[in-house]
This record gives C-alpha cells, sequence and structure tokens, in this order.
C-alpha cells in the first residue's frame, strides 16, 4: 500500500507552505512602512518619503503605488517641481503648505506627460501622491493631519 504522504509528496508541501509564509512576510513587512495621515477625515495609509533619494526615485518604476500614496516631506517649502519619469500609472498631486493645509491638486497626472514638469502656483512643504481619481476638490483648504 502507498503511503499518501511520500518523501516528494512531503517536500511539495513544505516548499509550498514555506514559499507562501516568504510572500506573505514580505508583503507585510511592506505594509507596515505606511504612516496614516487623515485628509477631510479620511484616513490614507501613505509612504513616507523623506531622505533626499527617496524623494528622488518617488513612485518612479513601481507598477502600483502599494499604500494609499507617498507623502513626501520636503527639506524646505518651495515651488518644488514633479515629473513622471519611470511612472506607470497617472496620480492626483496634492500640494501642501507649512502649516499643513492643502493649497491646490493637479488632478490625472499621466505617465505620459513626462519629461514635464508639474508645480504648484504656491510653495509647498509636503506633496502627495495618490491614485488618480482619488484626491477631492474639497480637499481644497483642509489641513493633513
Amino acid at each position: 500500500m502507498a503511503s499518501f504522504l511520500n518523501i516528494p509528496t512531503l517536500k511539495g508541501v513544505l516548499g509550498v507552505t514555506c514559499f507562501g509564509l516568504l510572500a506573505w512576510g514580505l508583503y507585510a513587512s511592506s505594509k507596515k512602512d505606511c504612516q496614516t495621515i487623515r485628509v477631510n477625515d479620511e484616513p490614507l495609509c501613505v509612504d513616507i518619503a523623506d531622505t533626499e533619494e527617496e524623494i528622488v526615485l518617488g513612485l518612479s518604476g513601481r507598477s502600483e503605488i502599494g499604500a494609499d500614496g507617498m507623502l513626501f516631506l520636503m527639506p524646505i517649502e518651495y515651488r518644488h517641481a514633479f515629473w513622471m519619469k519611470d511612472m506607470h500609472f497617472p496620480i492626483d498631486i496634492v500640494w501642501i503648505n507649512a502649516s499643513g493645509t492643502i493649497t491646490e491638486i493637479t488632478y490625472a497626472v499621466a505617465p505620459e506627460t513626462y519629461p514635464d514638469k508639474f508645480q504648484p502656483a504656491l510653495p509647498a512643504a509636503k506633496v502627495l501622491e495618490v491614485p488618480a481619481g482619488t484626491a477631492k476638490k474639497e480637499w481644497v483648504g483642509t489641513v493633513v493631519k
């Protein structure tokens, strides 16, 4: 009588289980890095870009946005220019001043707009990138918490 769990079958089951646990661990570790912010009382879990390297790289090269978006903490308040280099999906760009107030939103910026640059009318200390269609007109004038 053949054993149901012979050695090759057992190795296969263990291999699939280990792979699944590894994939879940990588997914979970990528999610724990996001920080929850509130925009107009709506919670968003965002990746934070606060080093020069993270700010320059931004969402470039990603196949999807990952969390609900990315919040760029700029070193100075300025009319920073953003572009869509190596982007694979459209985004809304939310411009935030030093007091945390949303001053402007640039909607539905497509990857095909590269090398065009996008800048706010007023200086921004933070910039929030979210999937296109996420940002709402009523966000302008509200404080990001």
